[in-house]
């Protein structure tokens, strides 16, 4: 990310800092979420953009292709395109690096909309939260939080962890621009 981009990482929000200590106001959330790790954070999506979570056993390359799009894996005949979360969202954290093998396949969030299909390479899947389970503080005005990010969650069930909230429809704007660079624009 340019410094003038924003911050450096997302979801760097701890527990316990919502309104009772002076920050935004926190809300019940009543959507239900699809919650993942990438590097050291926990993330979520709404449950409505997520096809399912599948695991990658072999990658095929695809020649000048941008930065974040790893390759194609088969999803039951399909080719899905398998895209570094952290990288699309330009997270200072390390992304997956590792190639698939035996043994040791990648994990992808498949995300499915009227336009795209395509896999998330994530560390691995959390859990799925119901609607009206967990507490929704919004980011603090001014505080520079990264543009993807719409809130933080907070379960009463799991007090010492924060789940950084992404905008689906802001993610899934970025995604959409990378079916339209290549490996020079990136």
């Amino acid at each position: 990310m340019s410094a003038s981009a924003g911050p450096s990482s997302l979801g760097t929000r701890r527990s316990g800092s919502g309104s009772a200590g002076g920050g935004p106001p926190v809300e019940r959330f009543e959507r239900s979420l699809c919650a993942f790790w990438l590097g050291e954070h926990c993330y979520a999506l709404e449950t409505a953009l997520v096809g399912e979570v599948v695991t990658v056993d072999a990658l095929t390359p695809v020649p000048l292709a941008p930065a974040p799009v790893r390759g194609l894996f088969n999803l039951r005949g399909v080719p899905v395109a398998l895209c570094d979360l952290a990288l699309v969202l330009e997270l200072p954290e390390a992304s997956v690096s590792d190639e698939p093998r035996p043994g040791r396949p990648l994990i992808s969030l498949v995300l499915r909309t009227e336009r795209l299909l395509l896999g998330l390479l994530i560390r691995r899947m959390e859990m799925v939260i119901t609607r009206g389970r967990g507490s929704l503080s919004a980011p603090e005005p001014g505080a520079g939080e990264h543009p993807v990010v719409s809130g933080f969650l907070e379960l009463p069930d799991r007090p010492e962890l924060t789940i950084t909230l992404l905008d689906s429809q802001a993610l899934v704007a970025r995604l959409d621009r990378l079916k339209y660079l290549d490996s020079a624009d990136t």
